[in-house]
């Protein structure tokens, strides 16, 4: 059986966990679900739609998206299998 891996890779990139917030609330992981040290808005700048970040427990790569005016989506950078690889020690 052939798997393309490439393929499969995508298809869990899109499946990245995502949660989506309203202005006044608190930022918080889309993996662990943990809530953040700040409100949402308090990411990004007037000028900026985008910034990244790390979760505040369990490390994770947060990219936070301004959607529409009052509207903001945490989504997560890599999957937690792709952090775990990343921790595994060298050697």
């Amino acid at each position: 059986m052939i798997v393309n891996l490439a393929h499969q890779k995508s298809e869990a990139r899109m499946s990245l966990p995502s949660v989506t917030l309203k202005a006044g609330q608190i930022a918080c992981c889309p993996d662990c679900k943990q809530p953040q040290s700040d409100l949402i808005e308090d990411y990004l700048s007037f000028t900026r739609s985008t910034t990244t970040d790390s979760c505040e427990s369990c490390h994770i790569g947060l990219r936070i998206v301004r959607l529409s005016s009052g509207d903001f989506e945490v989504q997560a950078r890599h999957t937690r299998a792709e952090i775990l690889e990343l921790r595994r020690p060298l050697g």
